[in-house]
């Protein structure tokens, strides 16, 4: 029992140091991918007296991808049976042009507002409609999620190695025996401890299993299918074996450096 609680002293902050770490990186990749899937879909229209030229937009946007005119003859068909043939013809040539203006990134709200003020500055523009309300809301959201993982993150850390030094102190008062000895002998101080480095490096490979396995099935969750499917992401770039070996680099670093840090304290008192 003893042996199982000292071991848990470290997997269980390792395990949550992991997790709000894969979260954040799950975030992150979710909004990634959102991010491509707007540069990808989404466009402006525009509505224009005249025709609209590829020169009169690169003046005015730094942003430009590509100008396509959006034929009106799907919609002018709905009324060819309602009108004489005179007034058909008169709302054709009445009709404006629309265009489809595509953008090589998303921009943000404020540079959005710069690029409508821009095209509104040419004469022939009469409505300019961005569509921005209905993409920012789960933009937002996403961005606002990653921003809570980076600061829970950040916290979960500072006290998993607090959490992880108070129980390599234990260790080191259960081997401390051995390690005057060795020391006696003239063994370095790496050599001392070993069996500190040992116990940390173990428990953060059973950590990092634990955590990849986690959100590997947490991945083949149908209520997270079906979020995704509703923002039209197919899913979430995660591998599992790429993953477990970065969570493990990174629970064996943090538990080296509180084995580190307590030798370190130790040594001083002496």
């Amino acid at each position: 029992m003893k042996f199982l609680k000292n071991h848990l002293s470290i997997i269980l902050p390792l395990i949550a140091l992991l997790s709000a770490y894969q979260f954040y990186i799950v975030v992150d990749r979710l909004v990634q991918n959102y991010e491509h899937k707007l540069n990808d879909e989404y466009s402006i229209i525009l509505v224009s007296n005249t025709e609209l030229k590829e020169e009169d937009i690169l003046e005015k946007i730094d942003e430009y991808k590509s100008l396509k005119e959006i034929e009106p003859q799907s919609v002018l068909r709905k009324f060819e049976n309602q009108f004489s043939a005179s007034n058909y013809a008169l709302l054709k040539v009445s009709l404006p042009n629309f265009y489809k203006l595509s953008l090589n990134t998303f921009p943000s709200n404020q540079r959005l507002a710069d690029i409508e003020k821009a095209l509104y500055k040419l004469p022939t523009i009469k409505r300019v409609e961005t569509f921005i309300k209905s993409h920012n809301q789960v933009y937002k959201l996403l961005v606002i999620l990653k921003k809570i993982s980076e600061f829970f993150g950040l916290s979960v850390f500072v006290i998993s190695i607090l959490l992880i030094m108070k129980q390599v102190e234990v260790w080191k008062f259960e081997h401390i025996k051995r390690m005057n000895i060795m020391a006696l002998f003239g063994a370095p101080l790496w050599m001392r401890s070993a069996v500190l480095f040992r116990l940390a490096i173990i428990d953060s490979i059973v950590s990092s299993f634990i955590v990849s396995f986690g959100f590997y099935m947490f991945m083949k969750d149908d209520t997270l299918k079906e979020f995704l499917l509703d923002i039209d992401i197919m899913k979430i770039d995660f591998n599992f074996t790429t993953d477990f070996i970065i969570l493990t680099a990174i629970a064996i670093i943090t538990s080296l450096i509180s084995v580190f840090l307590t030798i370190a304290k130790h040594e001083d008192e002496q």
